[in-house]
């Protein structure tokens, strides 16, 4: 991110979050859509939907850190998982943002499809 775009406040670190959040579903509905690669028919570009997933959920871990860090913001240790989004949509059922002790994890439909400590699964 651009130094000169650094959320200042405590209500832009967490737009900055809702954000990210954002940018994920949309990597999701894309890999959902298109699939894992795909290549635009007009311009011919090729897309690696996975990759893009990858770097938005990084966006968002780092969106979330940032939050951290500077509020100082820890899990309580009686709830050690911390959800961070829920949506239910009608194409893909609940999609989930939580992170767990180990590290951030994404629910889509009920499975869990990316721990951030493991490749990423897609058993469709």
């Amino acid at each position: 991110m651009r130094p000169d775009l650094l959320p200042i406040t405590f209500r832009d670190c967490l737009s900055h979050v809702v954000e990210e959040c954002g940018e994920v579903l949309k990597a999701i509905g894309k890999l959902d859509r298109f699939g894992e690669k795909a290549t635009d028919p007009k311009t011919g570009i090729k897309y690696d939907n996975i990759a893009d997933l990858l770097t938005e959920i990084n966006d968002l871990e780092n969106a979330m850190n940032r939050v951290k860090q500077r509020y100082q913001m820890k899990i309580p240790k009686d709830d050690p998982i911390n959800v961070m989004f829920v949506a239910d949509t009608d194409k893909y059922g609940t999609v989930r943002i939580a992170e767990w002790p180990e590290g951030l994890v994404v629910w889509v439909g009920g499975r869990i499809i990316y721990k951030s400590w493991k490749d990423m699964e897609l058993n469709k």
